[in-house]
Parts: structure tokens; C-alpha cells; sequence
């Protein structure tokens, strides 16, 4: 891996972990434009609590992109329970 190498040599490029975060953004987008929204479709409500409680789900108002580009808080919703959920079982892993 490129950046494991560059890391051993000592001397990790910034195009490395610019490269590097626009594959983590894509992969957070992914999940949540495909992977949560199936989660979501396919669990009941009583199913997703159920999973909440195993994995140890905090609920916590989620953080929201607003038109402007900036973060702000909103109420938890169903959606953002699944996310959460989803979060917590792939930490586990």
C-alpha cells in the first residue's frame, strides 16, 4: 500500500492523504445514500431497536449538512437511528 510505504520511509506526501480522504468521504457517502437506507427499508422499527440496544446505540442528535454547506444539529429520526446502528456493528468488526 502506498501509504504504508511512504511511512516506513518517512515521508508521507499530502497527495497520499488527500488521495486517502476522498476515498473515506466516498465510502461515507456510500453508506449513506445506499447501505443505510436498506438497512432501514429492510428492518422493522422493533428490529432496529433490538440491534440499537445490543450494539450499545447512544442516541444522540446527528449532525446535518444544511444547504450551506455547514453542519448543524437536528432531532433524531428513524433514519438516524439506522446510522447509528450501522456505525456501532461496523466498529465491530
Amino acid at each position: 500500500m502506498q501509504l504504508s510505504d511512504e511511512a516506513i520511509g518517512g515521508n508521507v506526501r499530502l497527495e497520499t492523504l488527500h488521495g486517502i480522504g476522498e476515498r473515506l468521504e466516498a465510502h461515507i457517502r456510500l453508506e449513506e445514500r445506499v447501505v443505510f437506507p436498506l438497512i432501514e427499508e429492510s428492518l422493522s422499527e422493533a428490529a432496529l431497536t433490538e440491534l440499537a440496544a445490543r450494539l450499545g446505540v447512544k442516541e444522540v442528535g446527528p449532525r446535518v449538512e444544511s444547504s450551506r454547506g455547514s453542519l448543524q444539529r437536528s432531532s433524531p429520526t428513524r433514519r438516524d437511528r439506522v446510522r447509528a446502528t450501522a456505525r456501532a456493528a461496523a466498529t465491530i468488526r
